[in-house]
């Protein structure tokens, strides 16, 4: 049985709470709502973040392939927003990267620990792993994929994840104050540590 990694975006928001803005299966649901194939380019960031790659996932976790140093943290962050802790149930290898060591993996400072990674014969592979996926992560943000707070969800036996502004749970008063957290995510652009991506593994 194979093994598939996902993701989740969280940035920091008022009263420097960390909020839940962005989910690998949300996204994907959107994009089915709007009408957008699943290998359209606009979704290319998707496609990376949440691809089956045996090497990054090593790289990353130390999971289907053995890694010296794995370089995400483990584990889901203390501080976690209640609908990151949900949506990570039932998974396995949890881990988490600050939005500042992502944007340097991105600008091909990937290796995060060239010691302990210099008598890998995969070592350059690893670093070049890293370096893509945060810079589809980087991209993500760019695209303004990050930029609301996304509401609670709960699963359904028949639907799966149901989102609860999507059906209807979510009342007008809460889809305001959800709005208004908003509008306080800190600007990751200048203080690159008020994001991260957490990830989680299956099979």
């Amino acid at each position: 049985m194979g093994c598939d990694i996902h993701w989740a975006i969280e940035r920091r928001g008022g009263h420097g709470r960390w909020e839940l803005v962005a989910q690998e299966g949300r996204c994907w649901d959107a994009g089915d709502r709007a009408g957008t194939p699943w290998d359209h380019p606009d979704r290319e960031a998707e496609q990376t973040l949440g691809g089956r790659d045996y090497l990054l996932f090593g790289a990353l976790s130390n999971v289907r392939c053995d890694c010296a140093a794995p370089q995400a943290e483990e584990g889901v962050p203390d501080d976690a927003a209640a609908t990151t802790r949900a949506l990570a149930e039932g998974y396995h290898s949890h881990g988490w990267i600050l939005g500042a060591r992502l944007l340097e993996w991105a600008r091909g400072a990937g290796r995060g620990n060239p010691a302990a990674w210099a008598d890998d014969d995969d070592g350059d592979a690893l670093a070049e792993r890293l370096a893509g996926w945060a810079r589809a992560a980087v991209a993500f943000l760019q695209a303004g994929g990050a930029d609301e707070v996304l509401p609670p969800s709960s699963d359904d036996e028949r639907l799966g994840r149901v989102w609860h502004d999507w059906n209807g749970v979510e009342s007008a008063h809460e889809r305001l104050e959800r709005l208004s957290r908003s509008q306080q995510l800190v600007d990751w652009r200048h203080q690159p540590n008020a994001w991260r991506l957490l990830i989680w593994y299956d099979s």
